[in-house]
């Protein structure tokens, strides 16, 4: 199973967000069976493919026993700083690759999808993190690979949630994923598409990522 539906883009908005520090990586199937003991993923190529199949439920608890265990302490991005890191600071590029552009050999995407052509990047499900060059802010894969939750629960437009360190934190079962995944075609991986994934669900082609908070 997996998921590609129900996706939309964001108007361009301006926020300010406090400084934060963005995991550079997707968290790995390596990592998770540290804290978890378990590894609940589809395609268990390896320890430095991401985790997935895991649901927003899941990475909750994941945290709170990483938490735990550190000294320092995490939690899923916002959407607005996902959305900051993967544009590179900000920048109006379409898609959070090294190049703004997408390309076979800078991101693993659209392996469901029909009549996309070329499949040379190697890689027919999930690759291992870090293997497509990272974008001007040095983070991998912010477009394919895995889709990513976000903390914040879904809401058709976040226009209205202030511009200041903005997250939503209204009422509903639906979170927010971004990123797209090795599943969608290039509209789904664009910078500006938003997703919304019931928190329980899990799927071969969902993950997630870090912030480290100060």
């Amino acid at each position: 199973n997996w998921d590609h539906c129900d996706h939309h883009s964001e108007s361009v908005r301006t926020v300010r967000l406090d400084g934060f520090c963005l995991g550079k990586f997707e968290v790995t199937q390596g990592q998770w069976k540290i804290i978890m003991d378990n590894n609940p993923s589809k395609y268990k190529n390896g320890n430095d493919y991401p985790v997935e199949r895991v649901s927003w439920d899941d990475v909750q608890e994941f945290i709170g026993r990483l938490n735990r265990q550190s000294s320092v302490k995490f939690r899923l991005p916002s959407e607005a700083q996902w959305e900051y890191a993967c544009r590179a600071a900000g920048d109006l590029v379409k898609f959070g690759t090294d190049t703004g552009r997408l390309t076979r050999r800078n991101a693993n995407y659209g392996k469901k999808v029909c009549c996309l052509g070329d499949d040379s990047d190697g890689y027919d499900k999930t690759s291992p993190t870090g293997i497509f060059p990272p974008n001007a802010l040095g983070l991998h894969d912010m477009a394919g690979n895995v889709l990513e939750w976000v903390q914040d629960r879904y809401a058709w437009s976040y226009a209205k949630l202030g511009d200041h360190n903005p997250i939503h934190k209204g009422r509903g079962n639906s979170r927010v994923r971004r990123g797209g995944s090795w599943v969608g075609g290039p509209p789904t991986v664009r910078c500006s598409v938003r997703g919304q994934t019931t928190q329980t669900r899990r799927s071969a082609n969902l993950g997630f990522r870090l912030v480290r908070m100060r």
